[in-house]
């Protein structure tokens, strides 16, 4: 069986070193912030040519393209700031006005982009100066799409198709849709023309913009890879009366072109931390990182205190048994990990190419599921089969949705009181509702965790109290 690998994408795993300091520099506002921004600029290139005058390490064609920087990637510094003040708030940033704050940020900005330049593990045909820019986002497509302005239903084979008809999907949402609740999607944005989905939109950010000041109006976070319509529309099919939030951080060139590295881990951060300041109750994050980045892990921390339901794929071997790996953010114990599960000879079964980890949480159908496609990308069909574990996360959030909505009031704002409550509950009932009985085992294992999600006897265990 063909693995398409636009939906491959964000859950092979991206290999390199992360782990920078926690940046407390406050951010300015209004005119004070805009003026210090404008002025940070200047420092941060100039920085750049100074530092290409001392880095030996690189090649002569690498140091001059770093002293000419602003001629040949004059909009970095953009880039860059777009998301980068959301990325280091791995600790509470304060927040007071200070012309003297983009500065220090812009000059904090700049060493970092210089050391992690020597760090760039080699890339076919790209200096390692060219290879950091491009995980940056900076090459990333930003046109919007020329097509009319219509709305199309979810295309008819996206509904009832194998992983829904084999998950109590309908019978959960005869009890609960997930209204009430907000589910923010970190990925590579929407195709907005899908009438079902664009009523959910609550909100959306685009850090590839890379021409717009982070605080400035923002355009619609087209997606220009597929995989973010996809997720959207898996979750929106599962939890259709959730609010959902687009956040823009990946795509085809940011993610597949080069290794990732620490500005890869800072895309997923801001993402996420954009979620937390947007109000966000469930995080999809349908990606996998190979290495523990700090102020990512201080940012997953926050959410399970906050108690912000994240859920996150396991990785992707490419041979069945291959080696097994930590995958992160899904690696840390206070996220919802979740695994892949495939349908062979009308027997289901934990899907092979899904990594194992005895972190592993609960696991939903990855194989062969209909998920939408951007009609723009391809104007012959608005459907397609797509593989991977950012399906399974995508119906493992949904279905966390449909937990939250089913809860009763006074028993949610009781959890919600105590730092971590509410995330240990949602977790504890979607466990304890799974099941490996269906794979074909029985108890704990490292491939499907708890086994295969129950989404109504989850809502019935909610509303219940979880007194089952």
């Amino acid at each position: 069986m063909k693995v398409k690998p636009v939906y491959l994408l964000l859950l092979i795993s991206i290999s390199a070193g992360c782990g920078l300091g926690i940046i407390e520099s406050p951010a300015p506002s209004g005119r004070s912030r805009e003026a210090s921004y404008i002025q940070g600029k200047p420092i941060f290139y100039s920085l750049l040519a100074k530092a290409a005058s001392k880095a030996n390490e690189l090649s002569d064609d690498d140091r001059r393209r770093l002293g000419a920087a602003e001629k040949i990637f004059p909009g970095l510094y953009e880039q860059l700031m777009n998301f980068y003040p959301f990325s280091v708030r791995g600790d509470e940033a304060d927040e007071r006005a200070s012309e003297q704050a983009m500065s220090a940020l812009a000059i904090r900005l700049a060493w970092e982009f210089v050391r992690s330049i020597s760090r760039q593990a080699p890339v076919s045909g790209l200096s390692p100066l060219e290879a950091v820019v491009v995980s940056t986002g900076l090459m990333s497509w930003r046109s919007s799409p020329q097509t009319r302005r219509f709305l199309r239903p979810i295309a008819r084979p996206v509904k009832g198709r194998w992983g829904w008809s084999e998950i109590p999907f309908k019978q959960a949402q005869a009890l609960s849709r997930g209204r009430g609740v907000r589910v923010a999607i970190v990925d590579t944005g929407l195709d907005p023309g899908i009438k079902e989905i664009k009523r959910q939109v609550a909100g959306y950010k685009d850090f590839l913009a890379g021409d717009r000041p982070s605080w400035g109006r923002q355009r619609f976070p087209y997606d220009w890879s597929g995989h973010g319509t996809g997720v959207a529309s898996v979750i929106s099919q599962a939890a259709p009366e959730a609010e959902l939030l687009i956040i823009k951080a990946f795509d085809e060139e940011s993610q597949s072109a080069v290794p990732g590295n620490w500005w890869t881990a800072g895309l997923m951060e801001a993402g996420i931390a954009w979620a937390i300041e947007h109000g966000a109750d469930v995080i999809n994050v349908s990606a996998a990182l190979t290495f523990d980045a700090q102020r990512l892990r201080t940012l997953v921390r926050r959410c399970r205190d906050r108690n912000i339901i994240l859920v996150a794929s396991m990785g992707y071997v490419v041979r069945p048994g291959g080696s097994p790996s930590s995958f992160f953010p899904a690696a840390y114990p206070w996220a919802l990990a979740v695994g892949g599960v495939d349908k062979r000879d009308d027997a289901l079964r934990a899907w092979e190419y899904s990594a194992e980890g005895d972190y592993v949480d609960v696991a939903a159908p990855s194989v062969s599921v209909w998920v939408e496609r951007p009609i723009y990308l391809d104007r012959r069909r608005g459907a397609q089969r797509a593989y991977g574990n950012s399906l399974a996360t995508a119906m493992v959030s949904g279905t966390a949705a449909l937990v939250l909505s089913s809860m009763d009031e006074e028993r949610l704002s009781d959890l919600k009181s105590r730092p971590g409550a509410l995330f240990e509950e949602v977790r504890d009932i979607l466990c304890l509702t799974a099941s490996n009985k269906p794979l074909g085992t029985d108890g704990f294992n490292a491939r499907s965790g708890y086994g295969l999600i129950n989404p109504l006897e989850a809502v019935r265990r909610a509303r219940d109290g979880n007194r089952r």
